[in-house]
This record gives C-alpha cells, sequence and structure tokens, in this order.
C-alpha cells in the first residue's frame, strides 16, 4: 500500500511539474500587422489596390459609376529643384494630356523644409464631370504626389484620408 501512495505521489509531482513549467514558460505574443486602412483611418468602403506603377492606391467600393481613386507616387528629379517651375511644369502638362481640365484651386507655400502646392480641379470624361484633388510635396529632389479622383461630394472624406497620408506615409 505504501508503494501506491509512494508512486502516486511522484506521478502527481511529475504531472505538477510539467504543468507548472508550460504555465510559467514565456508566451510568444504574434502581433499581426495593421492593415494599412487601419493606420490610415480610412472610412468604410475605402480598400487598398495593388498597382506596380505607385506606391500606393485606394479605392472606394461604389455600386456603379466611376471608383474614386486616391494615388501616391513618390519620385525623384533633379528639376524638383526649383519647385515652383516644376510644379508649373506638372499643371501646364496636365492641361495640354486632358484639354477639359479646369484648375478651381491652386494654393502653394514655400515653407524652410519643404514646398507644397494644393491643387483642385475638374474635367470631363464621356460627358461626366471628375472631380481631382492633388496635393505636391516637394523635398529636396523627393517629389510626392497625391492625386484623388472621384464624382459627387467626397471631398470632405478624401481629404481627411489625404492629411493623414501625409501625417503616416510622406516625411516631410
Amino acid at each position: 500500500m505504501k508503494r501506491y501512495i509512494a508512486l502516486i505521489v511522484v506521478l502527481a509531482l511529475g504531472v505538477g511539474y510539467f504543468v507548472s513549467r508550460k504555465t510559467f514558460a514565456p508566451q510568444t505574443v504574434v502581433k499581426e500587422p495593421i492593415k494599412i486602412e487601419e493606420l490610415l483611418k480610412m472610412p468604410s468602403g475605402w480598400s487598398q489596390v495593388d498597382d506596380k506603377d505607385v506606391n500606393l492606391k485606394f479605392e472606394k467600393k461604389v455600386d456603379k459609376g466611376l471608383k474614386p481613386q486616391i494615388v501616391l507616387k513618390v519620385t525623384q528629379s533633379v528639376e524638383a529643384s526649383a519647385p515652383a517651375k516644376y510644379t508649373d511644369r506638372l499643371l501646364a502638362g496636365a492641361k495640354s494630356a486632358v484639354p477639359s481640365l479646369r484648375l478651381t484651386g491652386d494654393m502653394r507655400n514655400s515653407l524652410e523644409k519643404y514646398y507644397s502646392a494644393f491643387v483642385t480641379a475638374t474635367y470631363v470624361n464621356k460627358g461626366q464631370k471628375i472631380n481631382l484633388i492633388q496635393r505636391i510635396y516637394i523635398k529636396e529632389n523627393t517629389v510626392n504626389t497625391l492625386t484623388a479622383s472621384y464624382t459627387g461630394d467626397l471631398a470632405v472624406e478624401i481629404n481627411q484620408i489625404l492629411d493623414n497620408l501625409v501625417k503616416e506615409k510622406i516625411s516631410l
């Protein structure tokens, strides 16, 4: 009988040892990467779209019509060292490529660290008016161009997304 009690005590100690080892072992926490839509606090319906020609691209899901889009493109240009002239050339190129393009706003600011241009425009495509918001940030030879195209009344929503993109993805 003493033998069985000793065996049960040894088994209980062995089980207790293995249970305590697993309980007190350091646990590895696996963090899932934050989706960019969450990082940018995107409103519902917006999602990232893969496009090898740009750095980031987002589209809003719509039932019909043109999908609103936001694109970030980062380029390097020695011509950007004269940012006002560079921006003028970009706008002139856009006007020549899209004859119906009409600028509705052009605000520029030259700070010590960077140059910025906020441009709004419209153009007509197949009889439909398309709105554009473009933000250009130039720091030394790096040009960050954010472009949004949409129909309807999404300017407030798009500007919030652009603000978050600038804050999270553009180092000025």
